[in-house]
């Protein structure tokens, strides 16, 4: 049977996904329409700056065509899945302020804004546990150690991003995590010598 499709709010047709004619199942999409007064952006986020991503409350927006002007994006959504072909994750993205000058299929560049804070990054062999469980090894004025739980973020290269759980001052234990208990005193390598503590 024929039948007559009405968008359920104004907009602008993006794409005809069917002919006119043809046969086409229930849930099949037929027509996409960009609602009028919302615009959205699609980006996709490499795997190394997901937790950024998912921290980001707001997103800052630049499209070439624009010139210099900056826009502001909230988050919508971010894709649970990566690309298969691109290990990328989808993030679509509501654009907000004065989008007079801006038109459907405009390429834009996206930076995900994040307050300021002094980022600690340690060595990956520091963690004593990985995961949801990860700890590193602090040392006290007594020169005895201390499991202490860390939020980590991001991996780069051989080092780790401490989101939270440590303070700037602390002194962690950066080689042989593994073979210490708690309470077990350690000497500190000199300055000299190179080691980080």
């Amino acid at each position: 049977a024929f039948q007559l499709l009405v968008a359920d709010e104004p907009g602008v047709v993006t794409a005809v996904e069917a002919e006119a004619g043809q046969v086409v199942a229930a849930g099949q999409p037929v027509v996409r329409v960009a609602r009028s007064g919302q615009l959205e952006l699609l980006a996709y986020v490499a795997e190394a700056d997901l937790a950024v991503a998912r921290a980001a409350r707001e997103w800052e927006v630049s499209i070439p065509a624009l010139g210099e002007r900056r826009l502001t994006a909230t988050p919508r959504e971010l894709s649970p899945l990566a690309d298969p072909a691109t290990r990328t994750f989808a993030v679509r993205l509501g654009l907000q302020g004065d989008l007079s000058q801006v038109a459907l299929g405009m390429s834009a560049t996206v930076r995900a804004r994040r307050e300021a804070a002094e980022v600690i990054v340690l060595p990956v062999a520091a963690l004593h546990a990985l995961g949801e469980n990860a700890r590193v090894w602090v040392v006290g004025n007594d020169a005895s150690v201390r499991a202490v739980p860390v939020t980590t973020g991001d991996l780069q290269g051989d080092t780790v991003r401490v989101v939270s759980g440590l303070k700037p001052g602390d002194r962690v234990v950066t080689a042989g995590a593994s073979l210490l208990v708690e309470g077990q005193k350690v000497r500190l390598a000199p300055p000299e010598a190179g080691a980080r503590q």
